[in-house]
């Protein structure tokens, strides 16, 4: 019986590692307690800001998201996940000088090396 238990987990993909899922979860959730402490507080400084330059910081930032369009997030992504990239393929070509050109438009210098 132990004989045929072994074979079957052997060849039985779900049963090869019975407990990676609850291992998994478990680290999740140790991650989380782990990080609780340094999440971020509405009422505290950012980290390696001062409590005015925090308030700037966060200014800014909140600025930057208004300017953000998820149509837009979307539609570069399609463009930029749309065929394999790897290293000196045209489409990691284009892709360069696709997002290139973004830059461009939003009044920055680039040059593609």
């Amino acid at each position: 019986m132990i004989q045929e238990y072994s074979s079957m987990r052997a060849s039985d993909p779900l049963h090869r590692r019975p407990r990676a899922g609850a291992r998994l979860a478990a680290m999740a959730v140790a991650l989380a307690a782990a990080a609780a402490p340094f999440a971020a507080r509405p009422d505290s400084p950012l980290g390696g800001f001062s409590a005015a330059g925090s308030a700037r910081e966060a200014s800014l930032e909140g600025r930057f998201d208004t300017l953000l369009s998820a149509a837009d997030l979307r539609e570069w992504m399609a463009h930029l996940a749309a065929e394999p990239n790897h290293v000196g393929s045209p489409h990691d070509r284009s892709n360069a000088e696709y997002v290139a050109a973004l830059a461009r438009s939003w009044g920055w210098t680039t040059r593609i090396a």
